[in-house]
């Protein structure tokens, strides 16, 4: 009975450690089967400049099985060799494989901005004191490495501090953009309210047709802040065609003043005859100038008095020493017929009912 007790329980053991060697072996060539792949964790640069390599650092790749557990992979691999080009900008995907599965990821070069650039000034560059900035017109333009220009809108300036316009002179206002600056200049003047001659011109009387000389007058320019100055940039209207009082417009940068000059006739002496032939006294008569200057004429008219009174063609001028002649009731003396300085004689001859008469006078020719 003993034996055969024994003998039952052997063959239980037995049939246990069958079983449970059974369970293990079944358990043991049992594979779990690979679901996906991830990136779970970038790398820690997404973002690349014009010609950066590309770098892995600190991808995670985890892979995912059917039973459920998920597992980090080292030994993917990414087609970034063919993938990646940082030679032009955009968003760059990355594809990475592991035991036939793939996933992918993006990756971004973007271009650097190097330098910024007030390209088209504000319309407005000049300012009167008190006035505001306008940056309307203004044109800001980034330059990138990759060679590209773009317009910016979104940059800033400093002109709530740099631009002061309660004083004249150029402010210079800096842009902003992205770390980037820049800078331009524009001009605060004062507003100029009047203008006077403030010392008259030396040259006062003209002759008809002579034009106007500004020698020796001072123009002065008053502006907003008080402040004057003397100015030379002025143009002048004035008009001698005619004899008598004459106004003078000085004009500089839209505002006027006047001043006022004598435009005269031009001298002309008169001769009178005595009776008697040769008798009449040496009269002394004018002075002309080789070189004109400052009031010195060059020429003078000379008349007779009523020369309808005299016989017709009788009225005969001439100048002692020379070939200069003339003939009518007026003779002008021009320097230029003349080579030397000095007195001459001029003589004129005329004849009244048949009577003869003459008349000389002394006249210069100076340098």
């Amino acid at each position: 009975m003993k034996t055969a007790i024994k003998q039952i329980v052997v063959i239980g053991i037995v049939a246990i450690i069958t079983f449970s060697m059974d369970a293990c072996s079944n358990g043991s060539t049992k594979s779990k089967t690979l679901v996906s792949i991830a990136v779970t964790t970038e790398p820690t640069q997404t973002s690349y400049k014009i010609g950066e390599d590309f770098d892995l650092a600190g991808m995670v790749v985890t892979a995912t099985y059917d039973d459920g557990s998920s597992v980090p992979v080292t030994d993917y691999t990414t087609d970034a060799d063919d993938s990646f080009d940082s030679d032009t900008v955009g968003v760059k995907t990355i594809t990475v494989s592991y035991n036939g599965k793939v996933t992918s990821f993006e990756v971004t070069v973007v271009k650097t901005l190097e330098s910024i650039a007030v390209t088209t000034q504000p319309v407005k560059t000049i300012y009167i004191l008190g006035e505001t900035f306008d940056p309307t017109g203004m044109v800001v333009t980034a330059t990138y490495d990759d060679g590209s220009l773009v317009p910016v809108a979104d940059y800033t300036t400093d002109a709530d501090d740099s631009f002061d316009s309660d004083t004249v002179g150029v402010k210079t206002i800096t842009v902003s953009y992205n770390d980037k600056e820049a800078s331009f200049e524009v001009t605060v003047v004062k507003t100029l309210e009047g203008i006077a001659v403030t010392t008259q011109p030396v040259k006062t009387i003209y002759i008809l047709g002579e034009t106007f000389d500004p020698t020796g007058m001072v123009v002065t320019a008053y502006y907003d802040d008080d402040s004057s100055e003397s100015v030379t940039g002025y143009t002048i209207s004035f008009d001698s065609g005619t004899a008598g009082t004459k106004t003078v417009t000085v004009s500089y940068n839209g505002k006027e003043t006047t001043l006022e000059v004598t435009v005269q006739q031009q001298e002309k002496f008169s001769i009178t005859f005595n009776k008697i032939a040769d008798a009449a006294p040496n009269i002394e008569g004018p002075t002309i100038y080789l070189h004109g200057r400052e009031g010195k004429p060059t020429e003078e008219a000379l008349e007779l008095e009523d020369p309808e009174q005299y016989d017709s063609n009788s009225i005969k001028w001439y100048v002692t020493g020379t070939t200069i002649t003339g003939s009518g009731g007026t003779f002008t003396l021009k320097s230029s017929d003349y080579t030397r300085i000095g007195d001459y004689f001029l003589t004129v001859e005329v004849k009244k009912n048949g009577i003869p008469y003459n008349q000389t006078i002394t006249f210069t020719v100076a340098p």
